[in-house]
């Protein structure tokens, strides 16, 4: 795990296998839907954003395959539902590699 700085407060960088089994482990040990944690992610994002671009009107959102674009495409519906938040007009997604299987954390 990395840490970053951030307006003077440190902010946990977790690999995409680090993050992986975090979410495994609220799914499996904790019972907290997949779907749950997605929408979660989505709210988090969408709030931070919009407090820390509060003058912001447009906004791209760039998907990867896995977990990150479904939470993706949650943050566009929750920003394309918010009257006062940026538009999201830019999406790219991208596609697994050959033989692997896009979708939530095992």
């Amino acid at each position: 795990m990395r840490r970053g700085r951030r307006e003077g407060s440190a902010v946990k960088v977790l690999t995409p296998a680090a993050m992986a089994a975090v979410d495994r482990r609220a799914i499996e040990t904790f019972g907290i839907p997949g779907m749950v944690l997605m929408e979660n992610a989505a709210r988090g994002l969408h709030d931070a954003l919009t407090k820390r671009f509060p003058d912001a009107r447009r906004v791209a959102i760039l998907c990867g395959p896995g977990n990150n674009g479904g939470d993706g495409l949650a943050l566009a519906r929750l920003l394309a539902a918010a009257p006062d938040a940026p538009t999201p007009d830019a999406f790219l997604f991208v596609r697994a590699r050959d033989g692997e299987t896009p979708g939530p954390a095992p």
